[in-house]
Formats: structure tokens, C-alpha cells, sequence
């Protein structure tokens, strides 16, 4: 080539099955499978206990496929490979697999999977004529984490050309997993949606109130910050797409209610960033780090400006923080809103960024997002 068995399970339904709906993921963040896979046509939309989860592998380590386009990639012949060596094993076994069962079907197989890479590599996408009639079927474990469960030689041919999504569906999801779901929709108290996005394949059905702000902050970020902290997180999101991105993240959320799900999101998007569960105010005067490139402060300083004692804070917190850049979104005066009793009630967005330069190290400011934006204006405060 020139070119650059399933374990039985016992199935119990522990509710309603969930629709079949198409998810698009990126290949690379199916790291693993479990050896307990699911018939698609039979257990599509199951809630399962039990730990039939546990018994996972790592897809590019165990698969055979991959590794051998790999090694055809790299100009060896699929009769050096383990998947040909194997389909082999199959006949002389008298084991009947994907038709295989003479030498001429195992080198018709062979090329068929070497076509689909090579359509696939240029394409950008898995072709149509390579699809069957269902997508590559996940399961969602425990925690949220994605297994690979049915479609094994597209999702290795997406993952070796590098294809940015492919279409999924969920097949079996963990009875915990489904509790922390519920969690999650319990969330959405901002008139039936989330407060901030979601990254999570299986929550992208809940409504949110402020949703788009994390390409913007991704967009201005100083290219030269390689450390953030987030003022205020909630459930993690700003935090998790800047560590995909690279940057190291550090999350601050004082409610213990929702620093728990703030974990539960953690785990389920598989981060690693640090998690604080305390108050801004004691995080600065106790971090050892205590000094960040960029910090976030998203619908988060206002409710400090409701009091003179939460003012003192605020003017506390700022002084302390050792930053380079801040990112803020503010609640300016809203005549029959939050903020009509307001101890220190600033009337206009550029009020609030005024607000923090004179009470911070930083000394410019620059509007990266208007007041459209879900949530107000943005802003890029700066030295």
C-alpha cells in the first residue's frame, strides 16, 4: 500500500429507553472501549446497572485494525498485519467472520478496509457508502465517560485520518450515569435552562441561558497565558474547553451544591484541572500559586457590589489578584432588577471594567463582545 467478541450480559431496563439521537464526537476522545458490548439493534436507549462498565480497554492499544493500518500506512503488506493474520486464524479455525472463509475473502476484506481509510483520509469524513444503517454506536459508562461498543473499522480509519467528528449513537448508558443526568437537567432553574454550556455529548438536549461565551473568551485569550482561573465556575464549562485548548485551569466555586456537580462534570468530560470548593476571598489568601495569566469573572462580580461589605471584598479581591488579563461580563443598573438596591451600582458595562483598573494591577480595558451577547456585554481588561 502506497499511502501517506462481545461477553453476554443480562440486560434489565431500568426505565424508559432514551431516543436514538445522532451525536457528532471527535474520533480522538474515544479512548476506550468495555470487552461487554451491546447489540445495537436489540439495546439501543438502555439504562443499565451493574458492572458491566468496568471491564474496559483502550481502543488504539487492543484493536487490531488500527494498528494494522498503521503498519500499512507505514508501507508493510496486510499479510504482515495482525488483522490479516488473524481473519487466517478464523478459517483455519472453521470461525466464519465478517463472510471470511477462504484466503480470497480475508485479501477481499483486507482492501475493502484499506479503501475506506484511504476515502476516509480524503474525504475529511467517513463516506456514506461506508456506513451502515447505523452510525458508530458508543455506551456511556458510570461516570460519562464514552465507550466504543459496535463500528470498530470506521471509527479506526476516522481516528488514523484524523476526522474531526464523526456520528455517533448511544446504545447503553449507565443507571449512575442517568442520576447524574438528572442533576444536570435539575440545573436548569434560569426559566428551564443551564446557566453556562454544556460539553457533554449526552447533555446537549438541555437549554441554556448564556450559552456562546466560552469561543469568545477563547478567541481574545492572550496567546502568551498558559494559566486561568475561573472566578465563580458553576459547572465547570470555560474551564474544561480552555484545557482541551491547552491552557491550565484552576476552578473556584464556593456553593458545596454545586461544586459537587461541577466534579460529576469534571470526571464526565475526563479533566483534569483543578478544583476549589471555597470562597474567592479565602482562595487568594491561601493559594500558593496565587498568580494567573487570565482570569475569568463572568456574571460573578455584581453580586459582591449589593453591599458595602461585599464592595470592601471585591476591592480586596482585585488588589490581591496577580494577573495578566481579566475577562468580565457584569450586571450594570437595571431598573427593576437585581440591582435596584445595589450598594455600588454602576450604570453601564464600562462602568464596571473602570471599576476594576482602578482597583487592580490591570490598566486597559477593550469590549470583545457587545451587548447582545447572552449575558451582556464582554470585556477584556488588560495591562
Amino acid at each position: 500500500m502506497t499511502i501517506p467478541s462481545a461477553k453476554p450480559v443480562v440486560i434489565s431496563p431500568l426505565g424508559s429507553r432514551q431516543p436514538n439521537k445522532v451525536h457528532y464526537v471527535d474520533p480522538a476522545k474515544i479512548i476506550y472501549g468495555c470487552h461487554n458490548e451491546f447489540e445495537v439493534d436489540k439495546y439501543t436507549g438502555l439504562v443499565k446497572a451493574g458492572d458491566w462498565d468496568l471491564d474496559q480497554y483502550k481502543f488504539d492499544d487492543e484493536v487490531i485494525v488500527l494498528q494494522s493500518l498503521k503498519m500499512i500506512k507505514h508501507g508493510l503488506p496486510w499479510e504482515q498485519t495482525p488483522f490479516y493474520k488473524w481473519r487466517m486464524e478464523c478459517i483455519a479455525g472453521r470461525v466464519i467472520r465478517y463472510n471470511c472463509s477462504t484466503k480470497e475473502d480475508v485479501v477481499a476484506r483486507c482492501e475493502f478496509v484499506e479503501r475506506m481509510y484511504l476515502n476516509t483520509l480524503n474525504a475529511g469524513y467517513i463516506p456514506m457508502e461506508y456506513m451502515t444503517r447505523d452510525n458508530i454506536a458508543i455506551n456511556i459508562d458510570r461516570n460519562g465517560r464514552m465507550l466504543y461498543n459496535n463500528g470498530r473499522h470506521r471509527l479506526a480509519c476516522a481516528k488514523l485520518a484524523e476526522v474531526e467528528v464523526v456520528p455517533v449513537e448511544i446504545t447503553v448508558r449507565h443507571s449512575d450515569w442517568m442520576r447524574t443526568r438528572k442533576i444536570m437537567e435539575s440545573r436548569a432553574t434560569h426559566k428551564g435552562r443551564l446557566y453556562n454550556d454544556v460539553e457533554h455529548i449526552d447533555l446537549q438536549h438541555l437549554l441554556v441561558a448564556y450559552t456562546g461565551r466560552g469561543g469568545i473568551i477563547l478567541n481574545h485569550i492572550d496567546r502568551d497565558s498558559t494559566t486561568v482561573l475561573d472566578i465563580g465556575c458553576m459547572t465547570g464549562y470555560f474551564c474544561g474547553i480552555l484545557e482541551t485548548a491547552g491552557y491550565t485551569c484552576t476552578a473556584v466555586e464556593r456553593d458545596p451544591n454545586v461544586f459537587r456537580v461541577l466534579e460529576l462534570m469534571r470526571i464526565a468530560n475526563e479533566h483534569t484541572f483543578r478544583t476549589v470548593n471555597d470562597s474567592i476571598e479565602n482562595f487568594i489568601t491561601t493559594d500558593e500559586r496565587n498568580e494567573y495569566d487570565t482570569v475569568l469573572a463572568m456574571r460573578i462580580f455584581h453580586h459582591f457590589r449589593k453591599t458595602e461589605e461585599g464592595v470592601e471584598k471585591l476591592k480586596y479581591i482585585l488588589n490581591h489578584l496577580a494577573m495578566k488579563e481579566l475577562f468580565l461580563q457584569e450586571q450594570p443598573a437595571n431598573p427593576g432588577g437585581q440591582m435596584d438596591d445595589a450598594y455600588l451600582n454602576l450604570k453601564t458595562n464600562a462602568d464596571c471594567a473602570r471599576f476594576v483598573v482602578q482597583n487592580s494591577c490591570l490598566t486597559t480595558f477593550e469590549q470583545v463582545a457587545d451587548s447582545d451577547t447572552p449575558g451582556g456585554a464582554i470585556y477584556r481588561i488588560y495591562k
